[in-house]
């Protein structure tokens, strides 16, 4: 990536985050991810823009050099540019955005995509238009895909999160949460970071943060997993359903939600799992079999 940077000098830069995501690209794990990362904020060309997520708390306390802008973004008031608020309907989501730098208040509507992530990856998106003095019609944007994505019928509605989802996207978790479509609830999780068991230490809090909030969603769990999730739920002699493969889960899966079904008129399903482990076999299955659009 850095030969790339040093090929063409962009005059800005945003950053989104630093965190545990695509540690297997980066030679010892997520200490060499995070020094590789910010090797984008450091060393810059002198009035290079810099545009950051400044709810990230590597990025908030990083200690960036004078001869550049900085543009912070984030939830508080006192960034350049802040997420004035957020609200989810059943398969969109709302955000605007306020500028203290230009005074310009924009808004944004999300179609068929859900989480608070998304609010501030416009933010910092907005920045740059901002900083730019661009003009968008009437400062309203709208968005139609995310890696998180919204499919539904009358009877179930169905939240994608199977690509590449990293340990840290439990807001998508609570994006479910939150949502009124219905009380019943099911959760599928797969494992989100497929690798040896190395970075076990590391990623276990994310993994139980992630199997913490399920429990509290609902009681209605299913894991497909052989490492990650396995582990943890088997040295903690967890209650959960574990499946190693992917057609006993569907099966299984199918056969509860169509007894919920007699019961109940409406079904939210939750899947997650990074690319790798495969959850969008379940999910293009669940689509086609229950007419999902």
């Amino acid at each position: 990536m850095f030969n790339l940077l040093d090929l063409v000098q962009p005059h800005i830069r945003i950053i989104t985050n630093i965190g545990v995501a695509h540690m297997t690209t980066f030679k010892n794990g997520i200490i060499g991810y995070q020094k590789e990362k910010l090797k984008y904020v450091q060393n810059l060309p002198k009035n290079t823009v810099l545009i950051i997520n400044n709810d990230d708390e590597i990025l908030h306390n990083f200690n960036y050099q004078n001869d550049i802008k900085i543009i912070r973004c984030g939830i508080s008031n006192k960034n350049d540019l802040y997420i004035m608020d957020y609200q989810e309907k059943t398969s969109e989501s709302f955000t605007r955005i306020k500028s203290n730098l230009s005074g310009k208040v924009y808004q944004s509507k999300f179609n068929n995509a859900l989480g608070k992530h998304l609010a501030t990856n416009f933010c910092l998106a907005i920045a740059c238009l901002d900083f730019l003095n661009i003009n968008t019609k009437n400062h309203i944007l709208s968005v139609y895909e995310d890696r998180g994505c919204i499919f539904k019928n009358n009877n179930i509605l169905l939240f994608d999160y199977t690509y590449n989802s990293s340990p840290t996207s439990i807001v998508n978790l609570e994006s479910f949460e939150t949502n009124r479509f219905t009380d019943t609830k099911i959760i599928i999780l797969g494992d989100i970071y497929i690798d040896d068991l190395k970075y076990y230490d590391i990623l276990i809090p994310y993994y139980q943060k992630i199997l913490n909030k399920s429990q509290k969603i609902t009681s209605n769990i299913f894991i497909f997993s052989n490492m990650f999730f396995r582990k943890i739920i088997l040295e903690n002699k967890l209650d959960f359903h574990v499946f190693e493969n992917h057609q006993e889960l569907i099966n299984n899966i199918v056969s509860f939600i169509n007894e919920k079904l007699k019961l109940t008129e409406k079904l939210s399903i939750y899947i997650q799992g990074c690319h790798d482990s495969h959850m969008s076999i379940i999910s293009n299955f669940l689509r086609n079999r229950y007419k999902l659009f």
